[in-house]
């Protein structure tokens, strides 16, 4: 018998809903697949003959067209078209006026026509920055039950993002498989159904620590098609309360990173860049009671470099490429992943191609940074 597996929208962040702010309306709810227990389906009999056995007399239509026009005109512009769109019955009686405000329709407005239509056909997905309905045929993928827990990771993820969370049962906030990547380059998706951004308030998902009572953890992630290839990019921010070096050890600050996934490639893990976000906090021009003075940093002076001190190297074939920020209370890392073929070419790991390459396919216009 095959095993159990759930099927999830397409959308990266479908384990987490509610983070993502890019996909707030019209999406998919996940389900399971595979094998199903003897009630569940001795229910789902009993649901359906109890819908058959129902009367299918509608009482609305039993009230006077003049009153059943009068509801209708106390609607907003969107919810009267979808009201008109029920059944010909009333679209009959209300007539094709609400059809005429359609053209009308702002874009929030336009999404909420979008959102009520979604309703009646949950298998399909409504995309905010392409304002349509997306079929349901490219609108959802299967993983396996056992790939998501416990802190395994199924190796056929390019990309994957876990919330800043204690112990091993971490949530995933964004997930990239190759049948995202394959879609998005064949132009069966659009891009804006892996774009995604948010933010993580820590003194939610780390109530036990203090330290992260008005912190906040920002997540941005717009990849783009280039040479019938994918450039993952994101940018990750953690803002604390409190300035760092001005309250807080070098070591304690360290035991605070290690709750986030920062990584420039799935080989890679926070702990190998422990090192260099330190030097951001904690190097000049960083100044407070437990900033360290380092001659040798390799920030120092005109040799001011996007990477910090203790440069971290890891055995792979990933293109990627990543640079740091540091300001006050704030720290930001941002990352590039070629994804696709010849990601083992020698150019595309010198230090600047990808992200000019990144940026030269905004420049193009045919994306939108949103």
């Amino acid at each position: 018998m095959a095993g159990s597996s759930r099927v999830l929208t397409i959308v990266p962040c479908g384990e987490a809903p509610g983070v993502c702010v890019e996909h707030v309306a019209g999406r998919n709810k996940n389900r399971r697949t595979g094998s199903t227990s003897l009630l569940t389906k001795l229910g789902d009999s009993l649901l359906r003959q109890f819908s058959k056995a129902r009367t299918s007399e509608c009482y609305l239509l039993s009230l006077p067209v003049e009153l059943v026009q009068e509801i209708a005109s106390y609607l907003a512009p969107h919810e009267r078209i979808a009201f008109t769109l029920a059944c010909k019955a009333l679209q009959s009686t209300l007539g094709t006026s609400a059809f005429s405000e359609f053209r009308a329709l702002g874009k929030d407005e336009h999404i909420n026509l979008l959102t009520v239509l979604h309703r009646d056909i949950p298998e399909y997905r409504v995309c905010g920055p392409c304002q349509k309905l997306h079929g349901p045929t490219n609108s959802l993928i299967t993983m396996p039950m056992n790939k998501l827990r416990r802190g395994y990771i199924d190796p056929r993820l390019q990309v994957y993002l876990r919330a800043p969370q204690k112990g091993k049962k971490q949530q995933n906030i964004y997930l990239l498989t190759p049948e995202h990547i394959h879609k998005a380059i064949n132009n069966q998706i659009c891009l804006s159904t892996i774009r995604c951004s948010g933010t993580i308030y820590l003194r939610k998902v780390l109530p036990s620590l203090p330290e992260f009572y008005c912190s906040v953890f920002n997540f941005r992630i717009a990849p783009v098609v280039t040479r019938k290839n994918l450039i993952f990019h994101a940018v990750y921010e953690v803002n604390f309360a409190v300035v760092p070096c001005l309250h807080w050890s070098r070591d304690h600050v360290q035991h605070l990173l290690s709750y986030f996934d920062i990584r420039c490639c799935v080989h890679c893990s926070t702990s190998q860049m422990l090192d260099e976000l330190i030097c951001f906090l904690y190097h000049p021009p960083c100044i407070g009671p437990y900033s360290e003075s380092q001659d040798n940093c390799t920030r120092k002076g005109d040799r001011y470099q996007d990477e910090g001190c203790s440069h971290h190297t890891h055995i792979c074939d990933c293109a990627t490429e990543y640079k740091m920020e540091a300001g006050g209370s704030q720290i930001k890392v941002y990352i590039w992943q070629w994804i696709g073929d010849r990601r083992d070419d020698y150019i595309l790991k010198q230090k600047g191609v990808l992200r000019n390459l990144y940026e030269d396919s905004l420049m193009d216009g045919q994306y939108e940074l949103a």
